[in-house]
């Protein structure tokens, strides 16, 4: 192996420099890494990387399925010394072959090296992003998946959100083949790449027999493939702007959509919103049966509030001419009783599933000198009943939260605020209802939520640390 570090300054006279170098020299976040597997791709990437002025760090991923392994390993620290360059390995055992699988252990191996907001490099290229849309083609796709790799992208990996750098995607294979020649830099072939047997990955059959027959008969095959995929990517930016005005008039807050509104719109920007609104947490695009499902139900909603349709680690549920979204793994916060003193009109406290502080209005409300004193807050007893501030007559609380629209499913989580065995008002994930008493005075002051509801039900040890 004798590349030296001269070899970076014939590199930046070569063309592909100055026609990548634009690209490499765009911002990122957080400490930048590099993924090199010791193939060309990603050893052309390093030293463009280099030339250009970035210093990645080098993290190596060592799979073990290839009798080479522990050779790529030191091919790829040699050129981590000779760079100057930290470089960090990740061993990792796979006992499935699908593409799917390996890149999700891959990024996530990779990710325990990563902070939260960092870049990670990768050197994938035109080849790939042809092979890509290939793919998609062949197994039914969208606008969306038209569009190709995206050359920046933020993907969550075990709780951390990093950006993939992608600068080749217009650089072929063999371009980055002739620079690794020309500057006699040394790199590892796998076997695989173009092994296609019967059990092989739809990838390696179109590498291996797909491909190279296309590019016989279409010579700039390339070149129309990713021409295709920026004119993609710009349809799907025109529908991704449509869609994101339509989910903004039918979202009444983050997780939860208005029915009405829902229905008003053509079908097709119906299933627009609900594909991106399923997609809004759990970064997973569904299905288009999963959206034509969930659609059906929004034409035709369950007449109970109890009823739940469930998605990707959601439940969705239907009340009230809305839609709600929330995560499966959410338990109702149990209310206990307990006591409590505001002491001052800026505290905060969490109870009733909500975050809570003293308001006040220039109207009818409670008394400041309550400020003081210590209240009590119950769940709601089976059978109660209030008489609500302005409301003639004692109702049933479960007649006020039907009337309130509460959602059936936290209503649990209402509770009772008293002094000396007087009702005080009524307390929702929502709203704070007051209730008539003798502490009731002009100008007084009322309960306001410092963090409304979000429709996901948060603990009250959540609010609390939130408070913290």
């Amino acid at each position: 192996m004798s590349t030296t570090l001269p070899a970076l300054d014939e590199l930046r006279l070569h063309p592909l420099f100055d026609a990548l170098k634009p690209k490499l020299s765009t911002p990122f976040t957080g400490q930048l890494w590099l993924a090199l597997s010791g193939g060309v791709d990603s050893v052309a990437l390093l030293y463009l990387a280099v030339a250009s002025g970035l210093k990645p760090n080098i993290v190596h991923v060592h799979h073990g399925l290839q009798d080479q392994a522990d050779e790529w390993l030191e091919l790829c620290q040699a050129h981590a010394t000779r760079l100057g360059l930290h470089m960090v390995t990740s061993h990792l055992s796979l006992q499935k072959t699908s593409e799917v699988h390996a890149r999700d252990h891959r990024y996530r191996a990779i990710a325990e090296h990563m902070q939260d907001g960092d870049t990670l490099l990768l050197a994938h290229h035109a080849s790939d992003q042809v092979e890509t849309l290939l793919m998609r083609l062949c197994r039914g796709t969208s606008v969306h998946g038209l569009s190709g790799i995206r050359a920046k992208l933020q993907k969550n990996v075990d709780s951390k959100s990093i950006t993939l750098w992608r600068p080749l995607l217009s650089t072929s294979k063999s371009e980055l083949e002739q620079l690794a020649n020309q500057l006699n830099l040394t790199f590892a072939t796998d076997p695989t790449n173009h092994k296609a047997t019967a059990d092989a990955n739809l990838r390696a059959h179109l590498r291996a027999h797909v491909t190279p027959k296309l590019r016989e008969r279409f010579s700039s095959l390339e070149q129309n493939i990713l021409r295709t995929a920026d004119l993609m990517s710009e349809s799907a930016s025109i529908l991704d702007e449509v869609c994101d005005q339509d989910l903004a008039h039918c979202r009444l807050s983050a997780q939860v959509l208005s029915l009405a509104k829902l229905v008003q719109l053509s079908a097709a920007r119906r299933r627009a919103v609900l594909s991106r609104f399923m997609i809004n947490r759990s970064h997973q695009r569904p299905t288009r049966d999963k959206v034509i499902e969930l659609e059906s139900l929004v034409l035709n909603p369950p007449n109970s509030g109890t009823a739940i349709w469930q998605h990707q680690g959601f439940n969705y549920r239907f009340y009230a001419e809305r839609l709600y979204q929330i995560q499966s793994d959410t338990v109702p916060a149990v209310p206990l009783s307990r006591s409590i003193c505001f002491g001052d009109i800026n505290s905060q406290h969490a109870f009733a599933g909500a975050l809570w502080q003293p308001k006040q209005i220039d109207q009818p409300g409670l008394s400041h000198n309550l400020l003081t004193q210590t209240l009590n807050l119950d769940p709601v007893a089976p059978g109660s009943s209030l008489n609500l501030l302005r409301r003639c007559g004692s109702r049933s609380v479960k007649k006020i939260l039907q009337e309130k629209k509460i959602e059936p499913w936290l209503r649990g989580s209402c509770m009772i605020l008293s002094f000396q065995q007087i009702p005080l008002g009524l307390l929702t994930p929502h709203e704070f209802y007051l209730c008539q008493s003798p502490f009731v005075t002009d100008c007084g002051w009322t309960l306001s939520p410092v963090h409304p509801h979000k429709h996901s039900t948060e603990s009250e040890s959540a609010l609390a640390n939130d408070m913290a």
